[in-house]
């Protein structure tokens, strides 16, 4: 959190930075202005906002969830593990536990 008023701006300049990179490459933006690479996870969303991974729409503890629901101050990257799972992590804040997972287009807290 950004304490001065250089600190303000530097953070501001660093966000708008970070969106006009996130344009270039072409990766996706909601609109509440997360950003979020789906590297080569299948990804689609519909008009309502809902959104699905690998085909499965997804859904939190039962209910169908929004892609404006995701937030990051950085950019929300979307890795395929091993187990088949898609991993939901933060470019810029890596505090444990603030991780998520997809299963079978269920999302749950790593």
């Amino acid at each position: 959190m950004a304490r001065t008023v250089d600190q303000l701006r530097d953070s501001i300049f660093a966000r708008v930075q970070l969106y006009f990179s996130a344009v270039g490459k072409g990766l996706f933006i909601n609109e509440r202005g997360t950003i979020l690479d789906f590297k080569d996870c299948k990804v689609v969303v519909e008009k309502d906002q809902t959104f699905s991974v690998e085909g499965w729409k997804v859904t939190y503890r039962g209910k169908e969830i929004k892609i404006f629901q995701l937030a990051s101050e950085g950019i929300i990257e979307f890795l395929r593990l091993e187990n088949g799972h898609i991993e939901l992590t933060d470019s810029i804040d890596k505090r444990e536990g603030k991780g998520m997972l997809v299963h079978e287009g269920r999302i749950y807290r790593a």
